[in-house]
């Protein structure tokens, strides 16, 4: 609510040590003779006009009902509206007002729209300068729109001021584009609503009524503040009656103030862009749901008021993303940290001052942007042309298409991102990769905006690239030493996408070498032959690949497709697994440990698919390329694989690991073999590096555990329980200890170094005489047909805590053992 004063006993005061004057409008203007006039310029900092907004019609038909109160009223004494801080500059005949803003616009469009109704010479509104140029003494310096507006407003014949509003915009000079402006909208507004508080009357004493008491009863205290710096502070603390600037105004303000300084660069373009087409493109991104809010909706449910919909956030935190960004790759930053470690302001000063040149970078962007936006106003339709999140991992080549069909898919996991609008991305906090990839989108519409423009299917191929070197490399943003600087690699960045992969080849980044050379065998032969064309880019798109076909290069389309059809979506990993060991160890070898792909998609991709592993190529290359080898045919592939191995009487771990699909159930696929043993491994259910904390098992006494009802196995390496005994497979022998104490000693049928029996099977044949405790004849009777012997470790009466041998006898004490003929001798 306005304060309205109704003194008219003083001609100056002092608030607060700042001296004070009583005017009005035209008294303000006319403060130094009408020759010699002050414009009013409303500075950059303050916002734009509001009082026009469709939310503040409350506020405006209240006020204008206040003032017309008196203008109507020849009795009516003068009236003080509040108080109007703001700056002399010395030398300069115009004043900044910090706060009033408001009152001041409105009380300029009274002077305009009555003055002309009544015929009144509005020569002091406007000032012609030397070079014969007119401009108003009443101006917008947020933006030219606005500025010209005012100036073309006052020159514009009153003709048929009637319908003020279809009026002016039916004027040549005025310009479509200016609906988007925040100022000129709500001064239109509050034209209108002029036009609707004088009644639509037409006869001209009633304007001049008017006239008479708007120019000497309408008026204000005029603050001079010492200068501009300080009425900054003091802007901020109360415009809007104690409401602060937004973090995105003050820095808004603050890159205008930069740019005004430069040359080379028209400031205002800046500040008419960013004021309306760009706030258009980020509007879509806005919270929509909280544009407004209900005000006293007990009292008036249809009232509702402006609310922040974190408009200014998103804004922001674009401009401060593209800042750091460009800061980084001009070696201003040595890393991004150094950018987030300033505020908004200090880093708009860091990167602009003598650097006009990066916001025509920004507007290039943002005005491209801004003309491929989708009927929602987002931009996910653009960046969807190139770039995927679906889940399908292998199916992004359109029917009928060629290689050009594809899209790169970002959906996977620790790559680049999980939406395809890298636009929006940059509101938020995105990450090392994300930046990368979206500077490759700010290279390409940058250049096409200047004209150099890159093929869109050109662009795509080499952003499908770029997404294999991100997602295969280590990116760092840090000033570590050890790391190369990120500059260097956004260098390379912008080198790939303008010239392709054979430049960047043998740069210094931190894209990996490996990777680089696999990009430009896959492109050669992709130009080569058109199937792999087609075939390189959707393989690629399997999130178990990430872009690496280092396993399977060089490409073939036999081996490519096969890939695809074997490992498809939803397909039983552990299937795949069991048929792929029929064709050899295809694991990763790394000293004792062996790392096999699991049941699970991550592990495949971290232990194998690198470009690191040499083992897996071999056999994975020989089994795609077999014709049995096929999604339909996985099960039979490992039940002739077992037919085999019992027609040869040959049993090795791989056989094992195949057909017991328990030896299998680790969630890692990781595996630790003794040196020099072909059968002691161990199952490990994390990195396999046997720390304190993981659990592991021997493999066989774990498929025995889940084949035996009544046994038991513990996590951490321990034997398995049967009934009294507990049973332990070894490289050659079954170990059966009682009491934790070795007894008895069964071996297991080999031929050379290779079982000739199915261990599992042979142990089966007599696990159940141990869990009802039979003697060792039994034992001995039940492996005799395989070709097995069993030995008698430590008398068996020890291990039931008989006196044999005397007190102080230890189990395992091999001076005492039984003779031939069952009795005891020393």
């Amino acid at each position: 609510m306005l304060n309205l004063l109704t003194t008219t006993t003083m001609n100056d005061m002092t608030a607060g040590g700042t001296a004070g004057e009583i005017m009005t409008l035209r008294e303000l203007i006319e403060k130094e003779g009408r020759k010699n006039p002050t414009r009013i310029v409303i500075p950059q900092l303050q916002r734009d006009y509001a009082q026009g907004r469709d939310d503040k019609e409350e506020l405006r038909d209240k006020f204008l009902d206040n003032i017309f109160t008196i203008l109507e009223d020849s009795s009516a004494p003068e009236h003080i509206y509040d108080f109007v801080y703001g700056k002399f500059p010395e030398d300069v005949r115009e004043f900044y007002p910090v706060d009033g803003q408001q009152r001041l616009t409105t009380f300029f469009l009274l002077h305009v729209y009555i003055g002309k109704r009544a015929g009144e010479d509005l020569s002091f509104l406007l000032q012609r300068r030397k070079d014969g140029s007119v401009r108003c003494n009443f101006s917008y310096e947020t933006r030219d729109s606005s500025r010209l507006f005012c100036e073309k407003l006052c020159m514009t014949d009153a003709s048929n001021f009637g319908d003020i509003t279809g009026y002016i915009e039916d004027q040549q000079w005025y310009n479509g584009s200016w609906q988007n402006d925040p100022t000129i909208k709500s001064m239109m507004v509050m034209l209108g609503a002029i036009q609707t508080r004088c009644g639509n009357r037409t006869d001209e004493a009633y304007f001049r009524r008017l006239w008479n008491s708007l120019t000497t009863k309408i008026k204000f205290w005029v603050l001079s503040l010492d200068d501009l710096k300080s009425s900054d502070a003091l802007y901020i603390k109360m415009n809007s009656r104690g409401k602060h600037l937004t973090d995105f105004e003050n820095f808004k303000a603050e890159v205008e103030g930069i740019l005004s300084k430069e040359r080379g660069y028209v400031h205002g373009s800046f500040a008419l862009s960013i004021d309306t087409t760009w706030t258009n493109l980020f509007w879509a991104y806005r919270q929509p749901g909280v544009d407004f809010v209900c005000k006293r909706p007990e009292n008036r449910p249809q009232a509702k008021i402006y609310s922040d919909n974190g408009l200014d956030d998103k804004m922001l935190a674009f401009l401060r993303n593209f800042l750091t960004l460009y800061g980084v790759r001009t070696g201003i930053f040595s890393h991004s940290g150094q950018a987030a470690a300033m505020s908004d302001i200090s880093l708009a000063k860091k990167v602009l001052k003598g650097r006009p040149h990066v916001v025509r970078i920004l507007a290039a962007v943002l005005d491209s942007l801004y003309k491929e936006r989708g009927a929602d106003g987002r931009l996910k339709d653009f960046f969807s042309r190139f770039l995927t999140t679906e889940s399908e991992q292998s199916r992004y080549a359109r029917e009928g298409e060629s290689g050009t069909g594809y899209r790169v898919n970002v959906n996977m996991n620790g790559v680049a991102c999980n939406t395809t609008d890298i636009f929006g991305l940059f509101m938020g906090a995105p990450t090392l990769q994300q930046r990368v990839l979206g500077y490759a989108f700010a290279v390409w519409i940058a250049d096409r905006h200047a004209g150099a423009e890159i093929p869109a299917d050109v662009f795509k191929d080499r952003l499908r690239m770029l997404r294999n070197l991100i997602a295969n490399s280590y990116l760092h943003d840090d000033d570590n030493l050890s790391h190369i600087p990120l500059r260097l690699t956004l260098r390379s960045v912008e080198i790939l996408v303008r010239s392709g992969i054979k430049a960047v080849l043998t740069r210094k980044d931190e894209f990996a070498r490996p990777q680089k050379d696999q990009e430009m065998d896959k492109s050669k032969e992709m130009v080569a032959d058109s199937t792999l064309a087609v075939l390189v880019p959707e393989v690629e798109n399997h999130s178990m690949l990430r872009g690496n076909l280092s396993q399977m290069m060089p490409p073939q389309a036999a081996v490519l497709s096969k890939f695809r059809d074997v490992f498809c979506l939803g397909c039983n990993l552990d299937e795949v697994e069991a048929a792929l060991l029929t064709y050899g160890d295809y694991s990763r070898k790394d000293k004792e440990r062996r790392m096999y792909g699991g049941r699970s998609e991550g592990w495949w991709r971290d232990y194998l698919m690198q470009n690191i592993n040499k083992d897996t190529a071999p056999v994975l290359v020989k089994a795609l390329l077999d014709v049995d080898f096929t999604a339909a045919t996985l099960g039979q592939c490992v039940s002739a694989y077992a037919s085999r191995a019992r027609i040869a009487g040959q049993f090795d771990w791989l056989y094992y690991l195949s057909v017991y699909p328990e030896m299998r159930d680790v969630s890692q696929g990781v595996y630790r073999v003794l040196p020099g043993l072909n059968y002691s491994y161990i199952m490990c259910n994390a990195s396999g590096r046997l720390q304190g904390n993981e659990r592991t098992w021997n493999p066989y006494n774990y498929v025995l555990s889940k084949r035996v009802p009544g046994t038991s196995l513990g996590n951490w390496g321990a034997f398995l329980s049967v009934g009294a005994y507990q049973l332990d497979v070894a490289e050659s022998t079954v170990d059966i200890y009682r009491d934790d104490v070795l007894v008895y000693q069964v071996s297991i049928p080999q031929k050379g170094a290779s079982d000739s029996v199915d261990r599992i099977e042979f142990i089966l044949s007599f696990i159940g005489l141990l869990q009802n405790d039979a003697d060792l004849p039994a034992i001995t009777e039940a492996v005799a047909p395989f070709g097995s012997e069993v030995t008698a470790v430590a008398p068996l009466s020890e291990q039931h805590g008989d006196a044999v041998g005397g007190e102080g006898q230890q189990p395992g004490d091999q001076s005492v053992v039984d003779d031939a003929e069952g009795g005891v001798v020393p």
